[in-house]
């Protein structure tokens, strides 16, 4: 805990930015994200620098996390439809019951 007091305020932000992607996603590269960033942030010095380079993160936020989550819905889709297709009569009763209980 102590190492995440002496982050930048950059990081600290980007930190706070990274629920955004899907959770399993976030489980598995937050770690290298923010080594990531840590490292750019490294090479860059001033205040221009720090801005651009946020403006930058949140622009790959922006692109990444929609990507990412549309992956995942992709996956699951894939997984219940294949269910589906696998227990025709459990589906065909989940349907009607679901149609009568509307």
């Amino acid at each position: 805990m102590d190492s995440r007091r002496n982050e930048s305020v950059l990081l600290r932000w980007y930190r706070a930015l990274t629920p955004f992607y899907p959770s399993a996603f976030g489980d598995e590269y937050e770690t290298e994200l923010v080594e990531a960033v840590r490292d750019r942030e490294q090479e860059r010095t001033g205040i221009k620098a720090a801005l651009w380079l946020w403006a930058e993160l949140v622009a790959d936020l922006a692109t990444t996390a929609p990507k990412e989550h549309w992956n995942m819905l992709k996956q699951d889709l894939h997984v219940a439809f294949r269910i589906m297709r696998k227990t025709p009569w459990i589906t065909i009763t989940a349907i009607i019951v679901l149609a009568l209980v509307s």
